[in-house]
Formats: structure tokens, C-alpha cells, sequence
């Protein structure tokens, strides 16, 4: 996941990443190293283990961007992704976007992309 973000077209980003108070910390000790290469990879660790709602509110917490989009550990992005998100919510002047994953690139736009 971390590489497919780094690996982005769009390049004004900020990757937060938050662990759960892992009992592993391996996964942890990586994160936080690439997020001393990066300025823009955050890594932070909680104390106690909060669960889904509490990791997704101290995101929201810790983001500063004008847009925000949820990956898991096992999601990857297109390299245009973002690029492409961010274009059409400044075109088409879009308050909300969700994303359908797909296997098949063989779909149009319009099967990728809703908008409210």
C-alpha cells in the first residue's frame, strides 16, 4: 500500500499512517523508518488498541489536506489514481466520491467513479 501512494502521479499527498497498538513491531519499525524519508508518510502509534473507529478519527485528526480517501494495509492504487480523483473533484465541483475496487480494467469511467 505505502509504495503505491509513494508511487502516485499526483504528487501533493499525505499518507497517515496509524498503528493499532500492534503486538508485531515489525510492520511498525518500517513504517516509521519510510516516514523519515518521506515528509509526507506521518506514521503513528497508539498506546492502546482503539479499533477501526478510533485509527479512522485520528487520521481525520492528523490530515491538513483538502481531500481524504481510506486505504487498508492490503489496498493498492493505480499509479494515476489520485491524479485522476483529484481532477474530477475540481472539475466537476463534486462534494463526495467513493470508488468501487476492481480486478477489471476494462470498465468505463463511469462504472469507476460515483458522484454525488
Amino acid at each position: 500500500m505505502v509504495d503505491s501512494v509513494t508511487s502516485q502521479s499526483y504528487t501533493n499527498w499525505e499518507l497517515i499512517l496509524i498503528d493499532d497498538a500492534s503486538p508485531d513491531e515489525n510492520p511498525g519499525n518500517y513504517l516509521k523508518e519510510r516516514s523519515k524519508t518521506d515528509s509526507r508518510i506521518l506514521y503513528f502509534r497508539l498506546n492502546k488498541n482503539g479499533g477501526i473507529s478510533l485509527t479512522t478519527q485520528k487520521a481525520f485528526e492528523y490530515s491538513k489536506g483538502e481531500y481524504i480517501a481510506f486505504l487498508d494495509h492490503d489496498d493498492r492504487l493505480s499509479k494515476n489514481a489520485l491524479s485522476i480523483v483529484v481532477k474530477t473533484l475540481q472539475e466537476e465541483k463534486i462534494d463526495l466520491n467513493f470508488f468501487i475496487q476492481t480486478k477489471s480494467f476494462n470498465l468505463k469511467f463511469q462504472e469507476f467513479f460515483h458522484f454525488l
